[in-house]
C-alpha cells in the first residue's frame, strides 16, 4: 500500500496536469513497483481534488471526521484509492 499526493500551482490547475500525473504513477506502481493499493486523502472543501481523484481512476472511500489541519482550522477528509486489477 502507497499513499499518493499532488499539488498543483494556480496557473497550471484545470490542464490534466494532476490527473495526468496522478494515472502515470499509479500505472508505475501496479507494475514494475508491485504495489496492490494506492490510496489519497483531500479536505472535503477541495472540490478540484476529488475530481483529479476521480479522474484518475480513485474511487471515494468515505470521509474521515476533522482528519487534517490547514491554515484556516480542521478539515474532514476524503479517502480514495486505488486496487491493482
Amino acid at each position: 500500500m502507497a499513499g499518493c499526493a499532488y499539488w498543483v500551482v494556480p496557473a497550471a490547475r484545470r490542464a490534466g496536469v494532476a490527473s495526468g500525473a496522478l494515472a502515470a504513477v499509479s500505472a508505475w506502481a501496479f507494475g514494475p513497483a508491485g504495489f496492490h493499493r494506492l490510496y489519497l486523502d483531500h479536505s472535503t472543501r477541495n472540490i478540484g481534488s476529488c475530481r483529479v481523484a476521480t479522474k484518475a481512476g480513485f474511487e471515494a472511500e468515505g470521509v474521515m471526521r476533522s482528519a487534517a489541519v490547514h491554515d484556516d482550522g480542521r478539515h474532514d477528509m476524503h479517502r480514495h484509492a486505488r486496487i491493482r486489477v
